[in-house]
Formats: C-alpha cells, structure tokens, sequence
C-alpha cells in the first residue's frame, strides 16, 4: 500500500509524491530532497521526513529550525494512521492513505472518519488561515482521477458493471457485465467469447491509472528494441509511475518533443501525459483532461503493439498481453 503527499497552496491541494513503503521520504527547502520547497524561506533544508510502513506512517521532524508541527503541537516523530494535515516552515501538507474501495464511498465517509490522525487530527498552527482538514480530504477523495493515481493494485472500479459506466465503454464492448460481477470475472468471460479485443479495451480502463502505464511500457519492452531516445523516454515513463507528480508527468512527452520521438515510445509519453493534471502550457487556466483521455491513449498503444508482429502471432501475443494486465492487477505497486 502506497500513501499519497499532497501540499496545500492558493486554496487548493496539489499532488508532490506517493510514498514508497518503507522507504523515508524527505521534505525541505533544499533541492536534494525528495520534495523540495525552494520558495519557503522558514523551511530547513532538510526539515522532515515522512516513512510509510504498511498502514501506518511515522512523521519525523529533522532537527529543523522552526519544527514541524501537527494538531497545534510540534513533533518530534509522530505515528500517523489516518489523513492528516501538517506545516513545515509555512508550507502545509496532507497526507493520505489510498483506499481500494470505490472513490465514491471513500469520499463519503464522515468527516470524523475521514479526519482521523490517530486519536485526533487538525491544522497546524502557522501564518494567515490554516486549511481545513476537513474541506482538504472531502475534495482529495471526492476526486476520482487522483483516486486512481493512488492506488497501486487491483482495479479502479468495485464491479466490471462499474467500470463500464465510468468510462461509457458499453458502444465498444458488447458484452455487459452482469451486476456484481468483478473485474476478472467479466475478462475471464470475454475471453471465453474468444473476444480479446474487447478484454484488452476493457483492462486499459480498468487498471488503476498507473498500473495501466506500467502494462503499457512492460507490453512494450518485451516485444521491441528501444535505444537512444525512444529508451529515454519509457524510462521518464517508469520513473512517472514510481514518483506521479507534475514535473515527473511532463518529462516524457518534453523529451519526445524535443527529439521528435515518434511510435509507441511516443504513444507512452502521451498517456503519462494524459493521465493527470492540466493539458494547458504551464503558467495558463488549467484544462483537465476527459476522464477516458488516459485509458483511450493507453488502449491505441497497446493495439498497435499487438498488430506489430507476423499475423499468426497476433492472437497469441494479445492472450500474452491479457495475463500480464491481469497479473499487475493482483500485485501491490507491481514496479516495486
């Protein structure tokens, strides 16, 4: 299980990083950190780390300047089970945890539920007016596309049925689930219609966002030689779905575009694109992509993956790319 690092600015939430497990990620003012904040002048270089360990994690302060602060008290380290809003310097962030239950039940847990940091939860203390954690964790659940980037495994939608629904896939599928049946199970029946093509347009929506990517690119390196900038550009991808964040989410269709990168390495770096976050230049309104941009560019390159071969091979490597997508769903952070 992954937890999901939010900071807070202009009134909103914004994505900066998904904690690995295990593994201790730094905050600070410098650079080197995992996620810096050059911009805060009361953060320390190093100030806080954040460790996730299966469901809980463990809030530590660096031996910052000013502390690191949660529910009006400055920390030292602290073990969070819950969301949870907390300051370093003037900078606030949240934490979240991804739930594998569908977005909308998450959102509508009560706000005691879903203000929960062990015992109690809260802003901290700091300059202007603090957010609210309860307005904060409402929207960042209420929000199915960040929903998807937060889960790690299994797919993003409770029921086959579900799934369909969301992203109106029944003009390209035929066959209609039948109410409760998962995921799997209505894949496991469309291949027993002999119907890959609809199974492969159903799991390119149904993995979680970065799952998808990651089938996408795995698909990919196990069919065709890529050098030079092609190679380049799958691995941003990779290192998109280890870390999703908006400077991780560019590089790959930055880097295509400056070498002209074309084909499916191409088709790559225009799904991580798609995936999240606004279609506008930087510094303009932002523009959120269609909740079926991501799945429809992922779908179109896996299509011209399995067709890129002898035609007696085509039926054998779709079943190839159907077991891989079903076997990264039954993983936790398959990339791990």
């Amino acid at each position: 299980m992954s937890a999901f690092l939010q900071i807070y600015e202009a009134g909103s939430a914004r994505d900066v990083a998904v904690l690995p497990n295990g593994k201790p990620l730094t905050i600070g003012r410098g650079e080197k950190n995992d996620v810096p904040v050059p911009t805060d002048g009361q953060m320390s270089s190093r100030h806080a780390s954040l460790t996730l360990t299966g469901a809980s994690c463990v809030l530590r302060d660096l031996d910052s300047t000013n502390g690191t602060w949660l529910n009006d008290q400055p920390v030292a380290a602290v073990e969070l089970q819950g969301p949870a809003i907390f300051r370093c310097g003037t900078t606030y962030f949240q934490l979240d945890w991804p739930s594998h239950a569908p977005a909308s039940k998450a959102a509508a847990a009560s706000p005691e539920q879903q203000n929960s940091v062990g015992s109690t939860a809260g802003a901290a203390p700091g300059p202007g007016s603090p957010p609210k954690a309860n307005s904060l964790v409402t929207k960042s659940w209420a929000d199915a596309e960040i929903f998807d980037l937060r889960m790690t495994g299994g797919f993003c939608g409770a029921s086959a049925l579900e799934i369909t629904q969301r992203f109106s896939l029944a003009d390209q599928i035929e066959l209609v689930p039948a109410e409760g049946e998962g995921a799997e199970e209505f894949v496991a029946r469309l291949l027993a219609a002999e119907d890959d093509i609809a199974a492969i347009e159903f799991l390119a929506f149904a993995l979680p966002r970065r799952c998808a990517i990651w089938w996408l690119i795995q698909c990919l390196r196990s069919d065709f030689e890529f050098e030079g900038h092609e190679r380049n550009v799958l691995d941003l991808s990779e290192a998109w779905v280890r870390r999703p964040n908006r400077q991780t989410r560019r590089q790959p269709l930055k880097l295509a575009e400056r070498h002209e990168v074309e084909g499916l390495a191409r088709w790559v770096a225009d799904a991580v694109f798609h995936s999240h976050g606004s279609l506008a230049a930087a510094n303009t309104p932002e523009v959120q992509p269609k909740v079926t941009l991501a799945g429809k560019t992922i779908l179109a390159a896996v299509s011209l993956a399995v067709v890129d071969c002898e035609p007696d091979q085509i039926a054998d490597r779709r079943r190839r790319y159907i077991a891989d997508a079903l076997c990264f769903a039954t993983q936790d952070s398959p990339w791990s």
